[in-house]
Parts: structure tokens; C-alpha cells; sequence
């Protein structure tokens, strides 16, 4: 599953070991960009430093880059997310999932769901 190859690459990335952080910085980023390009249920915001990731038990899992950590827990799907997708901003997040046919909206900074638009 996708947050399972994110975390792999995060791990070195932890900024409580520096020398590997740097070491494996270049690497990461480059893993971390072709994964947002190849998968539309993940997106990065490269102001907040903030990537968030789709799963396939209707979760978005937003990782905060600059700590390599979970940061937030998104939860509200029936089903699999197919795709995510950040504001121009970085203060909202947006994600679709076809099982339940719903387009979700989040803030960000929170697990708060502001809102939801069914497909049907």
C-alpha cells in the first residue's frame, strides 16, 4: 500500500539524525516526486512541506515533511480514495473516492471535514 512506501522513504528523513537526513535528502525528494506524479491519491504542497496520501481503507493520511511524521489522520470515506489534492494555500485538502462516489473537503490543519458533495 502506498502510506507504507511513504514511510519508507520518510524514515531517513527523520531531523533528529541530521547527517542522515542529509545523506538521503536528494534521494527522498526525488522518490517522494515521482510518486506524486505517478499517483493521483497523492499530493505535495511545497510550501507547507506537507504530502498527503489516499489508502485504500477511505483514509487520507497527511505527512508533515519537514518532521517526517504523520501529521494528520483523515477519515470519512466508505472506500478506497482515488485521488487528493491540496489549495493553492496548503489550508485545505481536498479527496475523492469512487466506492462512495464523494468529493470530500478538509481542513488541513485539523481532521475537521468541512464539507462533502455526493455523486449519485
Amino acid at each position: 500500500e502506498l502510506p507504507a512506501l511513504v514511510e519508507a522513504v520518510l524514515r531517513p528523513l527523520d531531523p533528529s539524525v541530521p547527517s542522515l537526513r542529509e545523506g538521503c535528502l536528494q534521494a527522498s525528494t526525488m522518490a517522494l516526486r515521482e510518486l506524486v506524479k505517478r499517483y493521483s491519491m497523492a499530493a505535495f504542497h511545497q510550501t507547507t512541506q506537507r504530502l498527503a496520501v489516499g489508502t485504500t481503507t477511505g483514509v487520507v493520511i497527511i505527512y508533515d515533511l519537514r518532521t517526517a511524521t504523520k501529521w494528520r489522520i483523515l477519515q470519512g470515506h466508505d472506500g478506497p480514495v482515488a485521488a487528493v489534492a491540496f489549495a493553492a494555500g496548503g489550508d485545505l485538502v481536498a479527496s475523492f473516492s469512487t466506492a462512495d462516489s464523494t468529493l470530500r473537503w478538509w481542513q488541513a490543519g485539523s481532521s475537521s471535514l468541512l464539507g462533502y458533495f455526493g455523486l449519485h
